[in-house]
């Protein structure tokens, strides 16, 4: 499973977050919509997730508004502290 991108936003979502049509909370809310087509995917996540550590890549500059906390949230593990 290494290497593998799961669930990532869709484009049109990610562009009309990144070009300013949507605040982060309209993003989140539509990005739930997408992840709750995929449950078979997010049921294979939760499955690696218990008792392991799951790490989740990406690029941004803003570390704190992005899809990975609301695809961490939508699979109930939380962020190191």
């Amino acid at each position: 499973m290494n290497g593998t991108r799961w669930c990532p936003p869709s484009h049109e979502l990610r562009k009309a977050y990144h070009t300013g049509q949507m605040d982060f909370s309209a993003f989140a809310t539509a990005y739930r919509r997408e992840l709750a087509a995929h449950s078979e995917e997010l049921d294979r996540l939760r499955e690696l997730a218990e008792g392991r550590t799951l790490t989740f890549l990406f690029a941004s500059a803003n570390t704190e508004r992005h899809h990975v906390h609301v695809l961490m949230e939508v699979l109930g593990v939380q962020a190191p502290t």
